[in-house]
């Protein structure tokens, strides 16, 4: 049910959960690595507020990352094992409450 929640409110655009192509491209800073991310990389709303930000090893999402809402609040807040959601990830609404927790599991 948690999961379905989470489909829910990345469809209404609750939250940036992943980058899309343009913002990859062009609103994104970090390191590369024989063409690879690599390194604490952070993505930005065009307004230039964080929108998240994590650790890459190889292209790959890993550690914790933190997902903001487009007022700089803290959205979602997680972490990533070889580009897979794993564990407890928290749930914020745009005030800053948490509002949910979701269990990914290892």
């Amino acid at each position: 049910m948690m999961k379905y929640l989470l489909a829910i409110l990345i469809t209404m655009g609750a939250w940036v959960c992943t980058t899309t192509p343009a913002m990859a491209q062009s609103n994104c800073e970090g390191e590369t690595v024989d063409g690879q991310k690599s390194g604490h990389w952070k993505c930005y709303y065009d307004d230039g507020t964080v929108a998240q930000e994590g650790d890459y090893e190889a292209d790959k999402k890993v550690g914790e990352w933190v997902f903001y809402h487009s007022n700089g609040n803290m959205a979602l807040k997680g972490t990533y094992t070889d580009d897979k959601e794993t564990g407890k990830w928290l749930v914020y609404d745009e005030t800053g409450s948490q509002i949910d927790e979701i269990d990914y599991g290892d």
